[in-house]
């Protein structure tokens, strides 16, 4: 008799043991997908970057002159930098041939984009392509717009 009674008491041990394990684990699943589904980045891939980053991202230099910094990097499976500021108007050009020897830039763009340059090749290894928009904006001030892909 003594022995059925261990007997019980270790298979309602065991029986408590596996439904512990079992509800901490759907708690725990529960709350990974309560996070994913919650969050914005879920693996944070994306960063508040310094423009200095993404223009040497992209094979270029700064701009001598810039305000309204505001850049981000992405970095799933590839890497990309957006970025966007400010500069004179009358440094944009320059700046872009500088930047880019050899690439003119254009004036057929996108709805909206008054100068654009888009490069494809000559750029740092790991680089796929950079695309630059510009938009000049009242007075003597120009919003730059650059994207750059890695492959």
């Amino acid at each position: 008799m003594r022995w059925i009674m261990w007997g019980r008491r270790i298979m309602w041990g065991l029986w408590w043991l596996c439904t512990a394990f079992v509800v901490v684990c759907l708690v725990g699943f529960g709350w990974a997908v309560y996070s994913f589904a919650t969050d914005d980045d879920p693996f944070h891939t994306i960063d508040k970057v310094g423009c200095s980053e993404a223009v040497k991202f992209a094979g270029a230099s700064l701009p001598d002159r810039m305000s309204d910094e505001d850049c981000t990097s992405y970095s799933w499976q590839d890497q990309e930098y957006d970025g966007s500021w400010r500069m004179p108007r009358a440094d944009v050009v320059g700046w872009l041939e500088k930047s880019y020897p050899g690439r003119t830039p254009t004036t057929r763009c996108l709805e909206g984009d008054d100068l654009c340059l888009d490069a494809g090749s000559g750029l740092p290894q790991g680089v796929e392509e950079v695309r630059v928009s510009v938009v000049y904006e009242s007075g003597d001030t120009a919003l730059v717009h650059l994207e750059a892909y890695s492959a």
